[in-house]
């Protein structure tokens, strides 16, 4: 295979990673698979469980479509994709497409299949638009968050950082970076020598459990990160690094850039890595009520 090939095929299998999308309270996760979405059944699934017990409630229900409902293509039709998990590991997880999906949800009984339906519908819908237009998903991403009230520089600086993100991310993908873990490793690398804390122990400082750690940074901690990551992808251009281990170097100085600026603002007073967060009311004080007893 030639160095061409060899690249397009880094960037078909880069594109397999792991995508978090909210609904409600829920975290269902994505993964760019055979040129289209592919989602993670057991978090699709979880909103209609009930219980903890998500896993266990997905087995029987593929179970009874396949052997009292007579879909015996379904086997065939669902893949096995690595997913991150809460424990920062990937594992193998039953993973479809829209089409299969909804056929799930077909034999499911319960008043939000059909609105989470419409989501999920709605969310292919403006995907396909997003690959045709990127500036319009831009636009309705910034209208999604004035309808949640953030702050207009808040929405400034995490646009900027999407792009960033981005101009980053396909950097990493005609450079060699294939893998799901070797994203997770780098996106970590910056953001710890960013912050000074692990990437777990930012969001549990937060109060988070399985909610993106970006969609509740402050403004200044937006700033520092996409600072990073600015610097992270110059220094992978400029020094026209290839693989895993260059780049994570490339990773470890570019979120040195951002972590000497935290330095600097903190040895000046001010406080960089904040408990703020974005939850709704009710879920801030259920974490705050262990504390108050």
């Amino acid at each position: 295979m030639d160095k061409t090939a060899q690249n397009q095929d880094a960037q078909n299998k880069g594109k397999q990673l792991t995508i978090v999308e909210q609904f409600e309270d829920f975290s269902i996760r994505k993964s760019w698979y055979q040129e289209e979405w592919w989602y993670a059944l057991v978090d699709v699934v979880a909103v209609f469980s009930g219980t903890s017990r998500a896993r266990k409630y997905w087995y029987d229900l593929k179970k009874k479509i396949i052997e009292e409902e007579g879909y015996h293509e379904l086997s065939e039709k669902i893949g096995q994709l690595k997913f991150a998990a809460t424990d920062g590991k990937s594992y193998k997880t039953d993973a479809a497409n829209f089409h299969i999906v909804s056929r799930v949800l077909q034999s499911i009984r319960s008043p939000q299949a059909e609105p989470f339906k419409q989501w999920l519908a709605g969310l292919a819908t403006q995907e396909v638009e997003a690959i045709e237009d990127p500036e319009q998903a831009l636009e309705r991403l910034r209208q999604a968050y004035e309808r949640m009230g953030r702050d207009p520089q808040w929405i400034k600086v995490r646009l900027e950082g999407i792009e960033i993100r981005k101009r980053l991310t396909d950097q990493w993908q005609i450079r060699g970076i294939v893998a799901g873990w070797e994203y997770a490793i780098l996106t970590n690398r910056i953001s710890e020598e960013t912050f000074g804390i692990p990437t777990r122990e930012h969001k549990e400082k937060k109060g988070l459990k399985r909610q993106d750690l970006r969609e509740h940074y402050t403004v200044l901690e937006h700033a520092l990160i996409n600072l990073s990551e600015a610097a992270t992808h110059e220094f992978t251009e400029q020094r026209n690094s290839y693989g895993f281990d260059q780049i994570q170097q490339d990773a470890l100085d570019g979120g040195r850039v951002g972590g000497r600026a935290r330095k600097d603002l903190e040895q000046q007073g001010l406080k960089v890595v904040s408990e703020q967060n974005f939850l709704p009311p009710s879920r801030r004080k259920k974490k705050e009520l262990p504390a108050a007893e």
